[in-house]
């Protein structure tokens, strides 16, 4: 059974949105990828949670994105973010072990959940491929750039109070 068109088609819009940016992040100002990481983050949080996700068909898989496309999308957020890209976290979210502090690039958040989204977006045109496409996002989301998200909102808003605004 696909999952139900709205949520879909909802969170691919903002996919693609977030895609798009980390594409064109060379040619935005520091500001205007501040605020829009600030709109686009918990809007991807909020729709991944929303999205119901069937056993994928498993035959088909989303365009796998190369090392080197990650690299130049990380290289370029990097470049992009200049003295705000890395910021300090913990690694852990629980436990009784006092957690170690770690410092961590923001542009791998961003090159990540990049990386994610896109092979998720080479699925979804095709209506026989859209119950693989939200697996992928949804699985992915749960393992791997869902974390990458969270941490990166809680970057991006203290890079925003940071960042000279005009």
């Amino acid at each position: 059974m696909p999952p139900a068109s709205g949520a879909v088609e909802a969170f691919a819009a903002v996919a693609r949105s977030y895609c798009d940016l980390i594409e064109q992040v060379e040619t935005l100002s520091l500001e205007t990828v501040l605020d829009r990481l600030a709109l686009l983050l918990p809007r991807l949080l909020e729709l991944a949670v929303q999205l119901q996700s069937d056993e994928p068909s498993g035959d088909v898989t989303g365009d796998e994105v190369s090392y080197g496309a990650w690299r130049e999308r990380y290289v370029a957020v990097n470049g992009a973010l200049g003295n705000l890209g890395d910021y300090w976290t913990t690694m852990e979210v629980g436990g009784d072990q006092e957690p170690e502090v770690v410092n961590l690039p923001l542009a791998d958040d961003r090159a990540d959940i990049w990386r994610d989204l896109r092979a998720g977006l080479s699925l979804v045109g095709a209506p026989e491929t859209v119950v693989d496409a939200v697996w992928e996002w949804r699985f992915n989301f749960e393992t791997h750039w869902g974390a990458h998200a969270v941490e990166a909102l809680r970057a991006v808003h203290g890079a925003r109070t940071l960042s000279p605004r005009k």
